[in-house]
């Protein structure tokens, strides 16, 4: 079983504006056919995924989070639940979908893997979301 992390209504912009942070953030590793690189802007990922497998690991408090950049309108970064096995882990897990959801001001949600999930079945179906914080 494979838990995802999905945002939504995600632009190019957004993508370059969280790569960044994420890799400052976490330890990462972006890799193309499993051969660890440089981690370039998201134009170029989105070009070298048609010929490459594209995947970016990011280690969150000894859980293996994957990126594998499929969509172009929205992130889905995959964990196995059975390796969030205690609060440390948990709580790291939220601390990224959170920071997520303010860096992007986009709604952020823990579903069970789905390939054909749409919004509003992660709506129905999330273990748990996070919203982007209301500024006053």
């Amino acid at each position: 079983m494979v838990f995802e992390i999905r945002v939504y209504g995600i632009t190019a912009r957004d993508y370059d504006v969280l790569l960044p942070l994420l890799i400052q953030r976490y330890a990462a590793v972006y890799s193309e056919d499993g051969e660890t690189r440089d981690l370039p802007n998201y134009s170029t990922i989105t070009r070298r995924r048609d010929l490459v497998t594209t995947t970016l690991e990011l280690n969150i408090v000894g859980v293996q989070v994957r990126c594998w950049f499929a969509e172009d309108n929205e992130i889905d970064l995959d964990l196995v639940p059975d390796d969030v096995d205690s609060e440390e882990k948990a709580e790291g897990i939220f601390r990224l979908m959170s920071m997520i959801a303010e860096t992007l001001k986009k709604r952020v949600f823990l579903t069970a893997e789905n390939a054909g999930a749409t919004q509003q079945w992660s709506v129905e179906h999330a273990i748990c979301v996070f919203d982007p914080p209301a500024h006053v």
